[in-house]
This record gives C-alpha cells, sequence and structure tokens, in this order.
C-alpha cells in the first residue's frame, strides 16, 4: 500500500519515521549537558563515520522497493540546508550526503555509513501545512539527522533493527511458499511477486511507525545538537517545537487507529497474505518503551532553548521556502513520485490497468523515471527484464528477479542472485532461501555447511530458519 497524500487529507497515511535511526554509540551515556551547550561537547568527541563510498552510504536505503532518486532539484535545495549547517560544526566537517527518497510518508533518516535520507511525503506535508513553510522547519529535519550522524549513533541503526532486516528475509520465503499454495504453473511467479510487494510495503510502514530506532537519551542528544547547529546557522529555534508537534500528531493518530495484533498469515478462499506477526508486534511496542515520546521531546527542546538560546530571535525564512516550493523541477519530482507509489499500490492491489494509466504520469525525462521505484513496477507490470546491474538496484528487485527464476526451473541462476544480494545488501536472511535452492539442486553437504554458518551468525530466529531449511 501507498501512503496517502498528506496535509489536507490529515495525518493518517504518515509515517512515524521522521527521526529514525541507531542504537547505542558515541555520547549516549552523558545524555545533554545540564549545563552548556550540546554542540561544545560533541565537537570535543565527535564520532562521525569516515566517508564511505556512495554505494554503500545508502545501502540502507536501497533495502526497500523505492530506492533513491539520482541527482534532482529537491537534492540540491537539501545540499545546500546541510552545507549551511555543517559550517555551523566547530570540529572537522564530515562528509555527509543527502538523498531523496520518493515515499508518500514523513520520513527522514541517517545512514549507517554517513548519508542521509528524506522522503518526498515530507516535502508534501511542509508544502500543505501553512506553519511549516520554512526554511527552519526542513533545516531542523536535516539538523536532527546530521546531529545522530556527528553524534556516532548511525552505526548502531543496524544491530538495531536487525528484526526489520530478518523478517524482510522470512516475509520472502514465505511469498515464495505462498505462490506455491495459492497457484501452479505460470501464476506461481505472479502470485508471489505480489504477496512480496505487499508485505514488502507493509514491513516499511511497520519499520517507519513501530520501530523505536533512537533510544531517549539519544534522540535528545540529536534534538539539542540540531538546535545548536541552527542556532549557529541563522536558523529560528521557533521551528523545533513546530516540527516535533507533528510527531506529537502522529502518535496519537497511530494510538487512535491502532487494532489488534495481526496473524503472521491470513488465508481466504482465494490468496494467502503475509504479515508481521504478533510476537513481533509485541517485541516492537516493548522496545517502544525506551523511545521518547513526542510530547517528552517537545517539553526537553523546548527548555533546552530557553536555557541556551532563549536571548536569540531570528525570525523564520519564508521566501527560501517558497523558493524550494515554487522551484519547477522539484513540483516534477513530487508529481512524479506519487505518480510511482500509486503504480506499485495498484500492483499490489492487482490492478495492472490502473497502475499502467499511473506509470504513463511519470516523466519520461525526470529523475522517478529511471528510478528504482518505477522499474521494479514496469518488472512486474510488463514482466520486464530486471535492470539489476543499474546502480541504485534494490533489494526487493533482486527478490522479483529471484522468484522468476524459481518460475523458469533455474535453480543455479536464484543461487547466484541470491549470493550477489546478500552480499550487495549486508542481508544475511537470504541464507534462508540459499539454504533452500540448494537443497532442491541436491546440494545437500553444502547446505548443511551454510546453515552451520548461518547458525553461527547469532541472529536469533535465523537461525533456527537456516537449521529448518536445511532439513526440508
Amino acid at each position: 500500500m501507498t501512503g496517502p497524500m498528506i496535509g489536507r487529507r490529515g495525518v493518517a497515511g504518515l509515517g512515524l519515521g521522521l527521526l529514525l535511526g541507531g542504537c547505542s554509540s558515541g555520547l549516549v551515556g552523558m545524555g545533554v549537558p545540564s549545563k552548556g551547550r550540546m554542540v561544545d561537547v560533541a565537537a570535543s568527541g565527535s564520532a562521525a563515520p569516515a566517508p564511505a563510498p556512495a554505494d554503500l552510504s545508502i545501502r540502507d536505503f536501497l533495502r526497500f522497493e523505492h530506492g533513491v532518486l539520482e541527482d534532482n532539484a529537491l537534492a540540491a535545495h537539501c545540499r545546500r540546508i546541510l552545507d549551511r549547517l555543517l559550517a555551523a560544526w566547530p570540529s572537522a566537517r564530515p562528509e555527509v550526503s543527502v538523498w531523496i527518497v520518493p515515499k508518500a510518508t514523513f520520513t527522514a533518516e541517517a545512514s549507517r555509513d554517513g548519508a542521509i535520507m528524506i522522503t518526498t511525503g515530507t516535502f508534501d506535508y511542509l508544502m500543505q501545512q501553512p506553519d511549516l513553510q520554512t526554511e527552519d522547519a526542513l533545516a531542523f529535519v536535516i539538523a536532527h539527522e546530521v546531529a545522530h550522524l556527528l553524534l556516532g549513533h548511525a552505526r548502531e541503526r543496524a544491530s538495531t533493527q536487525q528484526a526489520m532486516h530478518q523478517l524482510s528475509g522470512l516475509l520472502f520465503v514465505a511469498a515464495n511458499v505462498a505462490g506455491r499454495a495459492t497457484g501452479g504453473g505460470a501464476d506461481v511467479a505472479k502470485i508471489a511477486q505480489k504477496v512480496l510487494i505487499g508485505n514488502q510495503l507493509g514491513l516499511e510502514t511497520l519499520d517507519a511507525t513501530l520501530f523505536p530506532g533512537w533510544n531517549r537519551a539519544q534522540e535528545l542528544q540529536a534534538d539539542a545538537l540540531g538546535c545548536d547547529l541552527m542556532a549557529r546557522a541563522g536558523y529560528s529555534l521557533q521551528a523545533v517545537p513546530q516540527v516535533i508537534s507533528v510527531m506529537e500528531a502522529l502518535e496519537a493518530e497511530q494510538a487512535r487507529r491502532a487494532g489488534p495484533e495481526p496473524k503472521l498469515v491470513v488465508t481466504t478462499a482465494n490468496s494467502v497474505r503475509i504479515q508481521p506477526g504478533e510476537l513481533l508486534v509485541r517485541g516492537l511496542n516493548q522496545l517502544r518503551e525506551t523511545h521518547p515520546g513526542a510530547a517528552d521531546r517537545k517539553a526537553q527542546a523546548n527548555a533546552y532553548i530557553e536555557r541556551e538560546w532563549g536571548d536569540e530571535a531570528v525570525g523564520f525564512n519564508r521566501e527560501g521556502f517558497r523558493r524550494i516550493a515554487g522551484d519547477r523541477a522539484v513540483r516534477g519530482v513530487m508529481s512524479d513520485s506519487a505518480a510511482a507509489n500509486r503504480a506499485l499500490a495498484e500492483l499490489s492491489g492487482d490492478r495492472p490497468r490502473d497502475a499502467l494509466r499511473s506509470l504513463t504520469q511519470v516523466d519520461p525525462r525526470g529523475p522517478v523515471n529511471g528510478s528504482a521505484i518505477t522499474m521494479l513496477a514496469r518488472m512486474m507490470l510488463q514482466n520486464a527484464p530486471a535492470p539489476l546491474e543499474h546502480p541504485r538496484a534494490t533489494l526487493p528487485m533482486y527478490k522479483v528477479a529471484i522468484i522468476r527464476t524459481g518460475q523458469d526451473n533455474r535453480p543455479a541462476e536464484a543461487l547466484r542472485l541470491l549470493e550477489v544480494a546478500q552480499e550487495r545488501f549486508d542481508e544475511p536472511e537470504l541464507m534462508v532461501q540459499r539454504i533452500r535452492v540448494l537443497n532442491h539442486m541436491g546440494r545437500k553437504l553444502e547446505a548443511q555447511l551454510l546453515a552451520v554458518r548461518c547458525a553461527a551468525s547469532g541472529i536469533t530466529g535465523l537461525q533456527e530458519a537456516c537449521i529448518a531449511a536445511s532439513r526440508t
């Protein structure tokens, strides 16, 4: 599913993913200083990641179907703001890249290797809310994420989100099983593809709305350092509680919409649907207890601003935001991203004609046309070849290609693609499917050896899945 366009339709479709990230590292044990500014403490012990190649820095963002957009007008505006914020950093300046993700939720996050992601949904929301139509609001979104990098938090992101990645791999196996259980012959690959993408979208929603990326100390640290960077760069700190208030509204909406905990597999007369399981949701809810609520964050941020920057009076930069919102190229990116998201959602809902119509609305000359989300939609709609050689190919693109190899009875090619995907995306959960393929090919010893390697990974749940697969 795709989140609805936001603003006039309220916050119901927005993810709670703004300011996601990692776990314990850097200055986490210290918290926000009771006296003095966070920037002075952080600059003396900066733990920002060393520069990483572009393909590695955005690897976390390529795990999901939206991928990232190549150089575009929206990213250029964000880089300008990022440069201004980093110029206010009193220590050695790290190399930080910023990427736009064509996704409808209100989300921003930092990768473990020094990249920042901002969704088109974030811009759409800011554009439709008069109080947030300031460059200062966007600056806080960016400042908070770069603060996580400067504080050394993001390196631990992978370990805190291991449950998500594990579920991703297991859902992939389940998609193949579902396809075989509900069809046969030529329909197997199509059914499995639809199940895969539908649950990939659900997994992203769970990742963005439930998973507590940072703990309380880290979030409050990043808020404080973000405030310092903004003030030193000449941005208005009045935008900080405004943006956090968005999170407060999203949390309230999420609480209202909360329903029964889902089952892992839901079957009807005509379909099998895999969704995040009851135990996973319960586990995530337990983890959320250590994550600060938006109301807490807003109160802490207001107190910090009053204490350290109460004598600063800087007006909002509305003109800067108007330049961004009025940029024709930016509006093109926004419109094309919405069309591509609709197409993927329509394909997941088995509405290929609607999906084709949505894809024709994507400007063939724009950056969204050659993006991963559009390529994936075309793969599913037109049975087009998988452009896995593309430097921004995503894990879901590989998964669709692997499902096709199973339909065409090409286990050797499936095994090759699984090995490449596991290495490219650092996705150990694909070992489960590799073991299944090796068993299918009669290579029992290799399957058992891989199961031993998997068991040595220390990833709870994955170990059991690999051992079970080796016995199949």
